[in-house]
């Protein structure tokens, strides 16, 4: 290894490069230059940066970095290309929303036409189907919210902004719903906050107003015996609050401290074992012009910290710019983790000709390195003007529900700048997708498509795969299985002919073969090869 190494770098600082040939055909540019083109093109290899490539002007320093990155870039810059054979632990979903497990994908002429397909929700006909309709609910608003589906006592629950007055002499508050099948809602009346001698559905109010609350997701074991967690901004800071049922809150402890406007999620990271949170860095950055820290503020910065409890310390790193198919800001991104892979749910900030916010689906192996999906088209676009989300939407939770993903967000019938908050009247949507179904590998009508893993460590259990052969030609899909070993030859009794064909639409389709069990393949390294028509793969799961 060394001794490669030596010579690879010594051929990095040489004059010249020998990474791609002299072109034929007389294009312009060095060899050097158009093989770096193609590296920065690919699909599963992470792309040098604008940045980095104004840095390195010379070619001998340019090419070095450049060589950095190709050997070590999937590492440092999002596991874009597992290193090592992945493990397949059993019972956590394989997303085939990019190529993180796949070596290759083709149709029957070997042409890579098997492209991802970014699917659209369903709004739900009773949309919206939490609106403000109390006295103590200023303006007409359900502001930022947060959805959970309460699992030990099978409710839904919602919590929710409840504005300050516009005066200010009431603080900004948490008002609570609860609904069984996620539709409808209702708020119970309690005694916590009365309204002019009325009950109300408020459940939190921080020491002196809480903002932007949403619900914390981590192990069990960081909650230090609370049901419960909940982060929400004040004066001086983002704070956590704690409840044993949900409806009781007390304020616990400032975790960070400089406030946000903005709703940010809390989520365990489970490969570094750190608690992280995306948020605007106003720490470092003020608006302002012609202070210390002008600069904006509406890009993603993340932040962690080795325990949920206690001062976070550590600084604000930013991990997503907006670039040229970027709205002109970025105004937050919830995030959630979902079988190791990390899902964000990015507001993109418009304020001309009107101030807008739409949503666009981001998703990252590490957490550091975000992919676009569908070339910068939004996951989720507000109505249209007038209409009760036509001004904004905002994500609300990601729940999963039965075989389905519940979307909620928050939709404004206004606009950012609207002042009043009467202007802005906002509510509570429900957007349905099928579960594990945001984004999939789409076969078309001309023959079968093969999708290829790369080599997967299959520790235990039997394959399922999350496949729909109804919903999108009008010829029935298919979808069959072969195994083989990482060098491609198929196993005994697991080729395509052994396969059981399935037929049809299941979010855990049951893979068999006539002669063979996958289970006595556990602890080898294989290759899963699926070849499908006429429909959507999502992925997989040992069972």
């Amino acid at each position: 290894m060394r001794t490669f190494l030596t010579r690879i770098f010594r051929e990095a600082a040489a004059p010249t490069l020998r990474f791609a040939r002299p072109s034929r055909r007389g294009r312009g540019g060095s060899s050097f230059q158009r093989a770096v083109e193609v590296h920065r093109r690919s699909e599963t290899i992470p792309s040098i940066a604008k940045s980095n490539r104004r840095a390195f002007r010379s070619s001998r320093s340019f090419a070095f970095a450049a060589l950095v990155g190709l050997l070590f870039g999937s590492a440092a810059a999002g596991q874009s290309i597992p290193l090592q054979t992945v493990a397949i632990k059993q019972g956590e979903f394989q997303y085939f929303l990019d190529d993180f497990l796949i070596e290759n994908r083709f149709d029957q002429r070997f042409f890579v036409t098997v492209r991802r397909f970014v699917h659209d929700g369903r709004q739900d006909p009773s949309n919206p189907v939490l609106v403000a309709d109390k006295p103590w609910e200023i303006g007409r608003l359900i502001g930022p919210a947060s959805v959970i589906y309460d699992e030990n006592h099978q409710l839904f629950r919602a919590y929710y902004h409840i504005y300050a007055n516009p005066d200010r002499t009431t603080p900004s508050r948490v008002g609570y719903a609860e609904s069984k099948d996620g539709v409808r809602w209702t708020k119970p009346e309690l005694s916590f906050f009365p309204w002019q001698g009325q009950k109300t559905n408020i459940v939190f109010a921080g020491k002196k107003g809480a903002s932007t609350f949403q619900l914390v997701t981590v192990p069990e074991s960081a909650k230090k015996g609370f049901a419960f967690l909940g982060y929400y901004s004040e004066a001086g800071g983002q704070y956590l609050a704690g409840s044993k049922d949900g409806v009781t809150w007390e304020a616990l402890e400032n975790i960070i401290p400089y406030s946000s406007d903005c709703q940010h999620s809390i989520i365990y990271d489970p490969a570094r074992d750190e608690f992280v949170t995306y948020f605007r860095n106003l720490r470092h950055f003020r608006q302002v012009a012609d202070t210390p820290k002008a600069g904006t503020t509406r890009v993603i910065s993340r932040l962690a910290n080795k325990t949920l409890f206690g001062r976070w310390q550590d600084l604000p790193r930013a991990v997503l710019i907006p670039e040229d198919e970027d709205a002109v800001l970025f105004y937050g991104m919830s995030v959630t983790v979902k079988g190791g892979l990390y899902i964000g749910f990015l507001e993109q900030y418009k304020q001309y000709p009107q101030a807008t916010i739409d949503i666009e689906l981001r998703t990252s192996r590490d957490g550091l390195t975000w992919k676009r999906h569908r070339g910068g088209e939004y996951l989720f676009r507000r109505g249209t003007d007038g209409e009760w989300n036509g001004g904004m939407v905002k994500p609300a939770g990601l729940v999963e529900f039965g075989s389905e993903w519940l979307f909620y967000y928050t939709g404004y019938r206004g606009y950012h700048h609207e002042i009043l908050p009467s202007k802005k009247d906002a509510a509570m949507g429900l957007l349905r997708f099928r579960k594990e179904g945001l984004v999939s590998l789409r076969s078309h009508e001309s023959g079968p498509c093969q999708v290829i893993t790369r080599p997967l460590l299959w520790e235990r259990g039997r394959l399922a795969v999350n496949f729909d052969g109804e919903g999108v030609f009008p010829t029935p899909g298919s979808l069959r299985v072969q195994i083989t070993d990482p060098e491609r030859t198929v196993i005994k009794g697991f080729s395509y002919a052994d396969c059981e064909m399935f037929k049809g639409d299941n979010v855990r389709a049951k893979i068999g073969w006539k002669d063979a069990d996958i289970e006595n393949l556990a602890g080898r390294e294989i290759r899963l090869e699926f070849e499908f028509r006429h429909g959507d793969l999502f992925g997989f799961v040992a069972e």
